[in-house]
């Protein structure tokens, strides 16, 4: 709430209620976004460097390019976790008004036949995109381990 009250000048009902249902589920975070950046220019390619805390809180440092930002945020998630996924659905909606607005995505990651939806929260769409995709594949992480577990127990 602090931080969010720092970017923004007022803080609305909607914006509390989002960061209480961001909260809700408890999902273990075996990776945390750090820093993000992101280079764009409309006569360049987009390239993103992200810092993520991997598993026991060390950092990863990855960079990546790719056909817009949004993409190339991913391409470096994708790098610096080691995972390969791929991206179902992605979807951005307004939580609450006016310019400092906090925009939520939501998307949908799947590998294989487990599949996991995230949600990321910021007045930065680019940082709620990169925390989207990185609450997706610690849910997704998380539902592999318990489909691998459901398999052995079948055999």
């Amino acid at each position: 709430f602090k931080d969010l009250a720092d970017k923004k000048k007022e803080v609305s009902d909607e914006d509390i209620l989002a960061l209480i249902e961001e909260k809700l589920i408890d999902t273990p975070e075996v990776f945390k976004l750090q820093t993000m950046f992101v280079t764009y220019g409309n006569e360049a390619v987009p390239t993103a460097k992200v810092i993520i805390a991997g598993p026991e809180d060390q950092p990863i440092v990855a960079e990546a390019e790719g056909n817009g930002s949004v993409d190339a945020i991913y391409n470096a998630i994708d790098k610096a976790t080691n995972e390969e996924v791929t991206l179902g659905d992605y979807s951005i909606k307004s939580v609450s008004r006016g310019k400092d607005a906090q925009g939520e995505v939501h998307v949908v990651l799947s590998q294989g036949e487990v599949a996991a939806q995230g949600r990321g929260l910021s007045t930065d769409i680019l940082e709620a995109s990169a925390r989207a995709y990185i609450d997706a594949l610690n849910k997704l992480l998380e539902k592999r381990k318990t489909y691998t577990k459901r398999d052995h127990a079948s055999l």
